[in-house]
């Protein structure tokens, strides 16, 4: 599949090459946002940093292999985001969770998390506060989160 598709119903979980300043992502997340506000529901932004272009096309993979139907994940220039509505932070990290009991490979793949609405509610806003929340170890590698 290339690209982010229109309606809720029949969003697939996608990853295709995008930047953040993507039309179609941006788009994605306007359309889950309003649907959140309508039902008093949040949406989660993971975000997870890559090294290069070879890594960011694995992670969306194991990323997308992790997500619901009408979950949507996409990349930018250095991160791997996916756009996760009906979900808070609780539910996001147990999605960081999985992932890396399901890919050891994402050890050393940092992973944040940043909400709408409580986070703010600007795509390009809310991917630069989950990319802020990845810690480095001593050596570099990115580690997950701590809420």
């Amino acid at each position: 599949m290339d690209g982010v598709k229109g309606d809720r119903g029949a969003v697939a979980t996608t990853w295709a090459s995008r930047r953040v300043g993507s039309p179609d992502l941006h788009a994605a997340f306007r359309r889950e946002l309003a649907r959140s506000r309508r039902n008093a529901k949040s949406v989660a932004v993971v975000s997870a940093w890559v090294r290069s272009d070879l890594e960011a096309g694995h992670v969306s993979a194991m990323i997308g292999s992790e997500l619901r139907r009408y979950d949507v994940v996409g990349t930018t220039r250095r991160a791997v985001v996916a756009i996760v509505p009906d979900s808070g932070s609780t539910e996001a990290m147990a999605l960081c969770e999985r992932l890396r009991t399901s890919f050891p490979a994402l050890a050393g793949v940092g992973l944040g998390v940043a909400v709408a609405p409580d986070d703010g509610d600007e795509f390009d806003e809310l991917v630069a506060l989950s990319l802020s929340t990845v810690r480095m170890n001593k050596v570099g590698q990115a580690m997950i989160p701590e809420v």
